[in-house]
């Protein structure tokens, strides 16, 4: 039982400088379309419509790129804590 907060404490420590590479926040760079205050056309209602879906297509493309990502670092995570509790078992 020594493994996990002997691994949680090395990989802190450890890992600690690497966490500066992640001072870098992603943002979504989709165009929020603005409502018109009036339609007065077909072709402004229909590009007003047509705008929106692009935002919410943008908006969930950066949504599941970032759940990407997300899964990639928990895997990380899991396969260095693993080598970690593998070295200490291996050491004892």
């Amino acid at each position: 039982m020594k493994t996990i907060p002997a691994a949680i404490t090395i990989l802190s420590i450890g890992l600690s400088h690497f966490s500066y590479a992640d001072r870098y926040v992603p943002t979504h760079l989709c165009f929020k379309p603005e409502k018109p205050i009036f339609i007065s056309s077909v072709y402004q209602q229909e590009k007003y419509k047509k705008d929106v879906t692009t935002f919410k297509f943008c908006i969930r493309e950066f949504v599941k790129n970032q759940e990407r990502s997300m899964l990639i670092h928990q895997e990380a995570i899991k396969k260095a804590t693993s080598d970690w509790n593998e070295f200490v078992q291996e050491d004892q």
